[in-house]
């Protein structure tokens, strides 16, 4: 889980963003078992940031035969 931590005050005001990252790789792992991403190989990297708009919530990645990845590309989820 991941934490932030900085001194505070009384009377501080914060305004937190969130800054949705997702590293997402290949292997035999443990679930819930934390690694350094450099060495877990090759990773396809999806940050929402980078997205057109906050709509766009969803990214799509393939995993090619060589190895690599392709995308993200982003996009809204379609309406029910």
């Amino acid at each position: 889980m991941p934490v932030a931590v900085w001194p505070a005050t009384p009377g501080d005001t914060f305004t937190i963003i969130p800054n949705v990252t997702y590293y997402i790789g290949t292997g035999s792992t443990a679930q819930g078992t934390c690694y350094k991403l450099a060495s877990i190989g090759r990773v396809c990297t999806i940050d929402f940031e980078q997205a057109p708009s906050p709509n766009y919530t969803l990214a799509t990645i393939e995993l090619e035969e060589t190895g690599a990845w392709t995308g993200p590309v982003f996009s809204v989820p379609l309406k029910a």
